[in-house]
């Protein structure tokens, strides 16, 4: 962080050949983050059969002015 921040959720949207397949919202609480390295666990499954195609999973760290101050973006492709 590059200043204080008090994180609401993390939010994450999963795309599968474009479309929005799937949203989820984790309750961080209003948390208190101070400036300086942040890390956060998200845990997920994923199911013995995946369809192939084109897949694409934002995930984003929002404030408590429903403001995103973060984005990890993963890319892959399933055969």
């Amino acid at each position: 962080m590059i200043q204080d921040q008090i994180v609401q959720k993390i939010h994450l949207d999963t795309y599968f050949n474009g479309k929005v397949i799937y949203t989820q919202d984790v309750d961080k609480k209003n948390l208190e983050v101070k400036k300086g390295k942040w890390a956060f666990d998200y845990e997920a499954s994923v199911p013995t059969f995946t369809p192939a195609g084109h897949w694409e999973i934002f995930i984003y760290v929002v404030n408590n002015e429903n403001a995103n101050l973060s984005c990890i973006k993963a890319i892959f492709e399933t055969n």
